[in-house]
């Protein structure tokens, strides 16, 4: 469980410049320091375990939870958590109409991971000069869709690091009406989260320290998951 003092410690509580600061964020302030904000990590402390629940219940239920973070030192940690656990993720670029238009969007996903399927495995018939254009093709999808990880329903909630950066999925998030958790600095609006943790979200060790607590809550949610489908399939057993 993560306390104020390891948040301290990785500059988590270092906001944005006091001129950058969004009004609505005065409740989440402890004060300034040099022309700079500074977060009270309380609100962090307060908020994350809120946020980490609605993700394991989401995980546990066998629904979707799509993480949203194409900033740089966000894309590295996120990606490797994707790629870990399979689960949904948007690390170099949002999708313009994948929560408001998801059909469409999913007959891309779905033709990405035919490509796959088909470079990995062949398809019978094709020539060599085919594969190659096959191969070529599944690279330039594979930068938009394969950190989606086969995602095949609009998600339940999304999770958006900076809100600011990724101005369009949180606008799409709210024009869809999807449950949104938003972890941003001073410089965005807590009122426009449905859950929103306060914290230094231009630090790697600040990204990283919150990174961590999110992979608990998928392992967590992954772990329930697990033991609610063992149980149906115990009880269908004994019927």
């Amino acid at each position: 469980m993560l306390v104020i003092e390891d948040l301290l410690t990785v500059g988590a509580h270092i906001g944005n410049l006091s001129r950058h600061r969004h009004p609505r964020f005065i409740d989440y302030l402890l004060g300034c320091f040099q022309n700079r904000d500074v977060i009270d990590v309380r609100h962090t402390v307060k908020s994350l375990p809120k946020a980490k629940d609605v993700i394991v219940d989401v995980i546990s239920k066998g629904n979707t939870v799509l993480f949203v973070g194409t900033k740089q030192h966000v894309r590295k940690p996120l990606k490797a958590i994707a790629d870990k656990y399979h689960i949904a993720a948007l690390c170099n670029r949002y999708i313009g109409g994948i929560l408001t238009n998801f059909p469409v969007i999913e007959k891309s996903i779905k033709y990405y991971l035919l490509l796959e399927k088909a470079v990995k495995f062949g398809s019978p018939g094709t020539t060599k000069w085919e594969r190659l254009q096959q191969e070529k093709e599944r690279k330039k999808r594979a930068w938009w869709y394969k950190d989606l990880n086969g995602m095949t329903s609009v998600p339940s909630v999304v999770v958006i690091f900076d809100p600011v950066h990724e101005a369009v999925a949180l606008q799409e998030t709210l024009k869809a009406k999807i449950p949104v958790i938003v972890i941003g600095s001073s410089n965005s609006d807590p009122e426009k989260a449905d859950y929103y943790i306060p914290i230094n979200i231009s630090s790697n060790s600040s990204v990283n320290c919150i990174m961590s607590e999110i992979e608990e809550a998928i392992v967590d949610g992954k772990k329930q998951q697990n033991e609610l489908k063992k149980g149906k399939e115990a009880s269908s057993m004994h019927r």
